[in-house]
């Protein structure tokens, strides 16, 4: 884009110069009409960054779903993300839906905590607890994947937060607007060996990965997935399902022999 308005600005030149002539008059004829053409060609551009705060004409805002992972008894921080980082996100970003993604026995509204943002919790009938996360993720992606694939609803990407999460919304939803659309796999990625003291929250047992090393992955409390990898996900969710055992630990991993 640099390049061609250079290419412009120097045909505008030769062009007033060419039909301007010499004298003092005639630089104060090519100024103005300078001026003029030059106005005439960027005001588009203009309006378009004014518009889209930094985007260009040819991107298109880009359609976010935020699932933000909580839990029953945390309403301090769903009323601190609302008072923050989410106020105001329904007026300035429309192409946005947010959703609090609580565990079973969690009412909408309950004492009166959601207030006029109640239709951002969604409950879904499995138990609140660390290990049970992935599941409460899966269960959200296949709401939603429904009422995508039955036209209620157009998404580009997911955001999964936490309820601990403080998410920029206009500035990311600016950034993916000019981001790939497919195979979009965004977030701050830990690369190193699996945890194996079994007192560890995050214990994973040889059994459940045998390899010495973990594939790389995006810490859960921000990452963002392109619709088509969601849409993948979910029309596995047998295999997914399937390849989920318990050790006897009790702790949710995959089957590798299933997850080939």
């Amino acid at each position: 884009r640099e390049e061609q308005l250079q290419e412009i600005f120097k045909r505008v030149v030769d062009f007033t110069i060419y039909y301007t002539g010499g004298g003092a008059k005639g630089v104060m004829v090519r100024r103005l009409l300078l001026c003029c053409i030059m106005l005439a060609l960027l005001s588009p551009l203009c309006l378009c960054w004014a518009e889209g705060v930094g985007k260009t004409c040819d991107e298109e805002d880009a359609r976010g779903l935020i699932l933000i992972n909580s839990a029953c008894s945390n309403t301090n921080r769903r009323a601190a993300i609302r008072r923050t980082w989410l106020s105001g996100v329904s007026e300035l970003r429309p192409n946005v839906v947010v959703r609090f993604i609580v565990g079973q026995g969690c009412e909408d509204g309950e004492d009166g905590e959601e207030g006029e943002e109640g239709e951002t919790m969604m409950a879904v009938p499995i138990r609140d607890e660390y290990r049970n996360n992935i599941l409460k993720l899966l269960h959200a992606l296949k709401h939603f994947h429904a009422a995508v694939t039955h036209g209620l609803e157009s998404f580009d990407y997911v955001l999964k937060a936490d309820d601990d999460s403080f998410v920029n919304v206009s500035e990311l939803m600016n950034l993916l607007s000019s981001s790939p659309r497919n195979s979009h796999y965004r977030g701050l990625f830990f690369t190193g060996k699996p945890f194996r003291n079994p007192s560890h929250k995050n214990f994973v047992s040889p059994r459940c990965l045998p390899l010495p090393v973990l594939p790389p992955f995006a810490y859960g409390g921000g990452f963002v997935m392109s619709w088509d990898l969601v849409d993948y996900i979910v029309r596995n969710q047998n295999l997914l399902e399937n390849g989920l055992i318990r050790d006897k630990d009790g702790d949710l991993c995959c089957d590798l022999d299933d997850l080939q």
